[in-house]
């Protein structure tokens, strides 16, 4: 409003030929004039001011408003998380605990089954004997604490329904280099073949031929004569046809 006032051509005429008092008067109005104007201008900047702060509050209202339907899906989808954990907890809580509870009666199964097998016997064999048999995969095995010749050992074998060890796979193998402790014994490999003949073969006591071997380095393995197997201290094999030694029986469980 001030800037009409300065541009306003009577308002300048009026105050140049007015006497004094009408100038006084004039110039009071035009500081009158001037004040309001200014008044008025501060008022206009605040209500701007305050315009535009009540514009920037609604905002962030507005805002808010567009993620609500965002977050209220992400909402559901974290319940529906939880519930399938929850469910899932659940049954896995309940698998675990038949699991162990299916493993621990196989394995009580088992001990029985082993026990009751591995105490088997006839007539010639004592209760203090059935001490002495070893359990190993599906069969059980004696451990004499006496020594013989082969032969006597295999009928011995034979009197408690069972025949000398064989040895086909390598687990078996170092399963009796381990348990051996007394020297050693004698096992059910032989040498077969018809006198006077250049064909002869190593051959099991159950009549299967030779597949895994253990033979010591120093044996020569094309003897002349019939020859039997036994198994050193070390775990390795020899042969000869004399002599007395320990013996290991061996019988399936089923």
């Amino acid at each position: 409003m001030s800037s009409h006032i300065y541009e306003d051509p009577d308002l300048t005429i009026k105050f140049k030929y007015g006497n004094r008092d009408d100038r006084e008067e004039r110039l009071e109005r035009e500081v009158d004039i001037y004040e309001t104007s200014d008044v008025y201008a501060d008022q206009k900047a605040r209500s701007t001011r305050h315009g535009e702060a009540h514009t920037q509050y609604h905002l962030p209202a507005a805002r808010r408003d567009q993620f609500r339907v965002p977050a209220l899906i992400l909402g559901l989808l974290c319940l529906l998380l939880v519930a399938g954990l929850t469910v899932f907890y659940k049954f896995y809580v309940e698998l675990t605990s038949e699991n162990q509870k299916l493993t621990s009666e196989n394995q009580k199964l088992t001990s029985d089954l082993e026990t009751m097998n591995c105490q088997f016997g006839n007539n010639n064999q004592t209760q203090a004997n059935t001490t002495e048999w070893k359990r190993f995969e599906c069969s059980c095995y004696y451990i004499s604490t006496e020594r013989k010749n082969w032969s006597e050992s295999r009928k011995d074998c034979e009197r408690r329904g069972a025949d000398l060890l064989v040895i086909k796979t390598r687990s078996k193998h170092e399963f009796f280099r381990e348990l051996n402790k007394r020297g050693d014994f004698w096992i059910g490999l032989e040498r077969k073949g018809k006198r006077w003949s250049t064909t002869w073969k190593w051959e099991w006591v159950d009549g299967s031929p030779l597949a895994h071997t253990g033979w010591n380095p120093v044996a020569k393995l094309n003897p002349e004569d019939d020859f039997k197997v036994f198994m050193d201290l070390q775990g390795t094999w020899n042969y000869t046809n004399t002599g007395s030694k320990h013996w290991i029986c061996e019988r399936d469980i089923y």
